[in-house]
């Protein structure tokens, strides 16, 4: 009996709990600790962009997602791991800032450049707001061209 009341308080609980969604948390890591870790480091010109916006399933109606953005770059320096100069990739991020997306790249041009920071899961390389990922002529991209420069 007391295993029942024990289950039933529990369960009484847990439903008492508001619905709770979690914006996007980073940690706040030096720049050294980021290249450290991160797989794939380059600079590149963006040559295309495409949304993959969120779909509903038809049956249920439900949304499935977040949708992605998949960014194709021209690397035009390799820093660490993966391509050299010339080579086109593919970078995704989702396309939700929540879900730690870099959801500025929907709205880049072909041409612009940037620092990528990009780890590779389930095949495919991705990057988010958590990693310092950012525009090549933004303020503290400097900090980021220092380093790599520091590195040969």
């Amino acid at each position: 009996m007391k295993k029942v009341i024990f289950i039933f308080l529990g369960a009484l609980i847990l439903g008492a709990l508001p619905n709770t969604s979690f914006a996007c948390s980073c940690l706040g890591l030096p720049q050294e600790d980021h290249f450290r870790t991160t797989p794939t480091v380059f600079v590149g010109e963006i040559s295309a962009v495409r949304h993959n916006v969120n779909q509903s399933s038809s049956a249920q109606g439900m949304l499935i997602g977040p949708g992605t953005i998949e960014v194709t770059f021209k690397i035009k320096r390799a820093i660490k791991g993966e391509g050299k100069v010339d080579d086109s990739v593919v970078v995704r991020t989702s396309d939700q800032d929540s879900a730690c997306g870099i959801v500025a790249w929907v709205r880049e041009s072909p041409g612009s450049v940037w620092i990528v920071y990009a780890d590779r899961s389930s095949g495919v390389l991705t990057s988010g707001l958590c990693s310092p990922t950012k525009r090549a002529d933004s303020p503290d991209a400097a900090e980021d061209f220092k380093y790599f420069d520091a590195l040969k």
